[in-house]
């Protein structure tokens, strides 16, 4: 008995001892180097639109501060060259022309002395041939997922970006395939709304994106690395395909879509 409450009263002092040594840690955030951030898009539907900002501390929003005073020029592969103007702070456009699948697209940037650049081929435009809405889940956890469903080209090689709108606000969650698995067959797979904030009543839209390699694997490394599904102790940069060491992407895509009422 005795040596049990020897025992009780040793345990007892080695926690108050532990305890006695506890400390508030803080952590000491190193802020990586500011580097240029480029957003480039060009459709055979839209006309050019490329916002140029700088990347930001931890602490800081994510509200876009545009880059002012840059220098930016497509070049198209049938020789035509066109500046695009500042239309706000940090955005620049040109309503000179659209683009045109099988067309090659070349940006320059020039900016705080530093030039960059990127080519992006706009791929032959696939069909969005419709898109429906089923509920995904078990029991009264089912949620009202989209369903759009296209013919994929035979021959490998053919990338995809899909966006949903709802009610006209873009979803923040990244979709891509490929046709590694698909080639020249019928895809249908659902686009997974963690949110689940679609509702009966709401409008839906879905772009089909079809878009380059370089471009599929920005999208790709930047899902990866936002669900953490690549299984990384520290989050990284997605594969950008600017030369000059900005981070962000150029895309020259063809655009297909749909729109529904939810039933």
């Amino acid at each position: 008995m005795i040596r049990n409450i020897f025992r009780l009263g040793a345990l007892l002092m080695l926690i108050i001892t532990i305890a006695s040594c506890e400390k508030v840690i803080k952590l000491d955030l190193q802020a990586a180097n500011r580097q240029v951030v480029i957003e480039g898009t060009l459709a055979n539907t839209q006309t050019p639109v490329v916002r140029i900002s700088m990347s930001k501390t931890f602490e800081e929003s994510n509200d876009f501060v545009g880059l002012t005073g840059a220098t930016v020029a497509i070049k198209v592969n049938n020789g035509n060259t066109y500046g695009l103007t500042p239309t706000a702070a940090g955005v620049y456009e040109t309503n000179a022309f659209t683009g045109m699948p099988d067309s090659s697209y070349s940006l320059t940037i020039t900016v705080n002395g530093q030039t960059f650049t990127s080519t992006s081929i706009m791929p032959k435009s696939v069909t969005l041939d419709t898109i429906t809405i089923n509920e995904v889940g078990f029991g009264n956890n089912k949620n009202k997922t989209v369903y759009p469903s296209y013919k994929d080209p035979f021959g490998k090689g053919n990338s995809y970006r899909l966006i949903n709108y709802i009610n006209g606000k873009q979803e923040k969650f990244i979709y891509v395939q490929n046709d590694e698995l698909t080639d020249g067959r019928t895809v249908t797979r659902p686009l997974i709304n963690r949110d689940n904030n679609i509702k009966s009543g709401d409008l839906v839209t879905t772009q089909l994106l079809c878009i380059d390699q370089p471009v599929y694997t920005y999208w790709f490394s930047l899902s990866e690395s936002s669900t953490g599904e690549n299984q990384s102790a520290t989050p990284a940069n997605p594969v950008s395909n600017i030369e000059g060491g900005a981070l962000g992407y150029f895309s020259a895509y063809a655009v297909s879509q749909k729109t529904i009422v939810v039933p």
